[in-house]
């Protein structure tokens, strides 16, 4: 899987808190081909934190800053081929990287395809989590560039979360909201990973939190804005709460499982 790395998107706020699970993680896992891209910093600067390559853009795209990032700068990365656009708010099951390298020989290695997405959006909204063929970043790279801003006005702020949540599915070829960016993205050759409401499981921690675990890959992902833009939309980080949640969803997870 040398042309394939995996891309985890986090912020100034959230990063001060997820840096120390997420670190530890990739580490216990051994994961190859990591890097951090966190958004709404003070400076632009590339850091190494347990030798796990850190970018910090002053910017925001919010959950797709990353992709915004690799759009922008893809010959930094031209040996690889396929980006993994995963958030913060995750954690790693142990045989994820076990899972992906299966995934990776049917549906990418020595092809072409343009995006995998790990749920189908019939079953529930995607989040946006999945891996882009360089070639299709590229191609909705003007996407990426509409939704960029160095505003970081919580009003702003509000307003971009409520754009995405409006336009999520975009980058794997969702339909046009009459809300939103109104981008139209094709993609010509995708997979959906997760095609039945069997594949994942989704658990209410509290008022605040959602659950959603992916059987095929062995991963988990903490959701806060889980009920659409209608509701009161949270921007901040809770560790106390985060920490509490990962824990106890993944013990209650292996025990059902």
């Amino acid at each position: 899987m040398n042309n394939l790395l995996i891309v985890i998107n986090t912020c100034k706020n959230y990063f001060k808190y997820s840096s120390v699970s997420l670190l530890k993680q990739i580490k216990e896992l051994k994961l190859l081909n990591v890097i951090i891209i966190s958004g709404q910093e003070e400076e632009d600067e590339t850091i190494y934190l347990d030798g796990i390559k850190v970018i910090k853009v002053k910017y925001t795209g919010l959950n797709l800053t990353s992709a915004i990032y690799i759009s922008e700068n893809y010959n930094e990365f031209s040996e690889f081929k396929y980006f993994m656009l995963l958030p913060d708010t995750i954690e790693f099951g142990k045989k994820f990287e076990e899972n992906i390298c299966k995934y990776y020989q049917k549906y990418l290695q020595n092809k072409n395809l343009q995006a995998i997405a790990f749920i189908n959006p019939s079953i529930r909204p995607s989040m946006d989590m999945g891996i882009l063929n360089i070639e299709h970043i590229l191609k909705i790279s003007k996407y990426f560039s509409k939704i960029k801003t160095y505003d970081l006005s919580r009003t702003n702020l509000i307003k971009l979360k409520e754009t995405l949540i409006l336009d999520e599915n975009t980058i794997f070829g969702g339909p046009i909201q009459r809300k939103g960016t109104n981008f139209k993205s094709v993609v010509k050759d995708i997979v959906f990973l997760s095609n039945n409401k069997e594949d994942i499981v989704q658990k209410l921690i509290n008022k605040n939190i959602n659950s959603v675990y992916f059987k095929l890959l062995d991963l988990y992902k903490f959701q806060r804005n889980f009920r659409g833009p209608k509701h009161k939309l949270i921007l901040d980080y809770n560790c106390e709460i985060e920490h509490e949640t990962v824990d106890m969803v993944s013990e209650k997870n292996e025990k059902v499982l």
